[in-house]
């Protein structure tokens, strides 16, 4: 702003505050106005309006033009770095492998359970009803003293579903089955029941027979 139009701003800001004053102070002496309204309507809201004008709405013009602007045009830019984009286009070859590794792992996995179970014989179904045992198939864990079908149900639904599966499982592992299924169960003895899952997965029935008759709700 050059000095002439910043006297000539300044001459009609006086012209009409003077006027302004002039219509406040006639008005006053009409309805007897207090002398302090006259101040905070002459000089309070004037300045805080020049204030608003002069000093806050460049502010924020400034900021946007110097600052918030230029950052957007930064953004938008293309990305001119020839390492980030190589890598960017490794990992997206590396992320389209995943389905195929996916795959190849479930592949591999039910090849080992398919292993696991060949190293078991089938269960002889007519051998362990000549000992004695009436059992459906090798998921039947009612034939190992000490469970019933409440526990049964409990060692299906944490995976242990063979006779060759509870073979293997850990004495500890047990008891963390039945513990988490309430007090009542709690003072039930697994210690045996891996060792008589052994013998029926092995197809011992008889072996099994004389453990159980040796047992006592499954403890010996």
């Amino acid at each position: 702003m050059s000095g002439s139009a910043c006297v000539l701003w300044w001459l009609v800001l006086g012209i009409v505050l003077g006027w302004l004053a002039s219509w406040l102070i006639g008005r006053m002496l009409r309805t007897e106005m207090p002398a302090t309204k006259v101040v905070e309507t002459i000089v309070e809201r004037p300045v805080e309006r020049i204030v608003e004008k002069i000093v806050e709405v460049p502010v924020e013009r400034i900021i946007e033009t110097v600052v918030e602007r230029p950052i957007e045009k930064i953004i938008d830019r293309p990305v001119d770095n020839p390492a980030l984009l190589a890598q960017v286009a490794s990992l997206s070859t590396a992320a389209a492998l995943v389905p195929t590794l996916r795959a190849q792992l479930a592949s591999a996995e039910a090849a080992v359970a398919s292993l696991r179970a060949a190293q078991w014989p089938v269960v002889n179904i007519a051998a362990a009803k000549a000992a004695g045992f009436l059992i459906t198939g090798d998921d039947d864990l009612k034939v190992v003293e000490g469970i019933g079908p409440k526990i049964e149900q409990l060692l299906h639904g944490a995976g242990i579903r063979r006779f060759s599966e509870l073979a293997q499982v850990p004495v500890q592992r047990l008891r963390e089955v039945l513990d988490a299924a309430g007090p009542h169960y709690r003072i039930t003895d697994p210690s045996t029941w891996p060792e008589q899952g052994l013998l029926c997965a092995r197809n011992n029935w008889v072996e099994l027979k004389a453990l159980q008759d040796s047992l006592t709700a499954g403890r010996r």
